[in-house]
């Protein structure tokens, strides 16, 4: 149990930010783990969070407990740095024992990196760092490799080069790619039968794709920038009057095939616009 000197708030991450109680000045705290330069693991009243570190007071007591822990953390981080690998694809199950039909611990993303123990055929025996929430799931222990989970994973789905983790805001530009792919994919095609002024323009090779549902026309675009303004209009007239159910609110986007670059756009009630 340690003293702290001054009023310190129970956070849920080793870091500012939520928390969620705050210990009085002179109150005392079970301390289980430095966990960096700034901030270490502690029970209080029955819950586990963390603490500034500085907020302890100082003792004799504490600095040693304090520089024991980050020396002996220290040494065994840059023990395992000559062992890292990283994890080059999402969804990497980090199993309890080597096969397929093992308990999966943990579930991997692309750039995360663990440290390998010892490789036995096609599988690794890594350790793989806990996060600020799998750090609160393990014992409350002194022990250094507490910090770790410990667990195999198959060899092939990771690198010994660097690959970086991917934020949140690109995994999410991705999703939103892939999602545009898809429903280009999924655009229906019209025969003469749905539109005689549509399969003119097929037959053209402008018009490839057409999406009444998004009003949206994917087009050649060396056809279409071969074309006279009048006639760019006189197309975006016609297209928006397919895709107009209301009878005064059609509109219509024009796409490069090739780049998805918007080319285009053309509503009855704003008129034509190029994006060119």
């Amino acid at each position: 149990m340690y003293e702290v000197w001054i009023s310190s708030r129970l956070y849920t991450e080793p870091k500012y930010g939520d928390y969620t109680l705050t210990a009085s000045k002179f109150e005392w705290v079970e301390v289980i783990r430095v966990i960096n330069d700034e901030f270490v693991q502690v029970k209080y009243n029955n819950s586990i969070g963390y603490m500034v570190k500085d907020y302890f007071k100082s003792t004799e007591k504490w600095d040693k407990f304090c520089n024991v822990l980050s020396i002996d953390l220290k040494n065994y981080s840059e023990k395992l740095e000559r062992k890292e690998r990283w994890i080059i694809t999402d969804n990497v199950n980090f199993r309890k024992r080597p096969s397929t039909d093992s308990d999966v611990l943990l579930s991997l993303k692309i750039g995360e990196k663990i440290y390998v123990q010892k490789i036995v055929g096609k599988w690794i025996n890594a350790l793989y760092q806990m996060t600020a929430y799998s750090l609160i799931t393990k014992k409350d222990t002194l022990d250094i490799r507490s910090n770790y989970w410990e667990g195999w994973i198959f060899e092939p789905l990771t690198s010994t080069k660097y690959i970086p983790e991917i934020s949140h805001d690109e995994r999410n530009r991705r999703a939103k790619q892939q999602e545009r792919k898809k429903q280009q994919k999924q655009l229906p095609t019209y025969s003469r039968k749905k539109d005689d002024k549509l399969q003119v323009l097929y037959d053209s090779g402008l018009l490839k794709k057409f999406n009444k549902e998004y009003n949206e026309a994917w087009v050649d675009p060396y056809i279409w920038y071969a074309l006279d303004y009048d006639i760019k209009v006189g197309i975006g007239i016609t297209l928006a009057k397919i895709c107009d159910n209301a009878g005064s609110t059609g509109r219509i986007i024009f796409y490069n095939n090739k780049s998805g670059k918007k080319l285009a756009r053309y509503s009855q009630a704003w008129g034509y616009k190029s994006y060119e």
